[in-house]
């Protein structure tokens, strides 16, 4: 009996390709963001990760209470564009 289905032999290939390819790219992005990250502390636009509420430890960069409203807010108004360009889309398909 022979198996035709050749995908089913490569799938742990597959598989362990994309781990490699997201632990390289989460790699590079570390390194990518750093100059990024330092520029964003030093303009106060984000704060140590000691001085915050809400933090990522690894990069050391966080938000405290006023900086973690705004991007709240900033979400909420992006979610509530996207669900208006939705609706006035599907308005002018009728």
């Amino acid at each position: 009996m022979s198996n035709d289905n050749a995908t089913d032999d490569e799938l742990p290939l597959i598989i362990c390709s994309l781990i490699g390819f997201i632990g390289l790219g989460a790699f590079s992005l570390v390194s990518f963001f750093t100059p990024i990250r330092t520029w964003l502390v030093e303009n106060k636009i984000l704060i140590t990760a000691n001085e915050s509420v809400v933090a990522i430890e690894q990069w050391n960069i966080g938000l405290d209470m006023p900086r973690l409203v705004l991007v709240g807010a900033f979400l909420v108004g992006v979610v509530a564009l996207t669900v208006l360009a939705g609706t006035k889309r599907k308005d002018k398909k009728l």
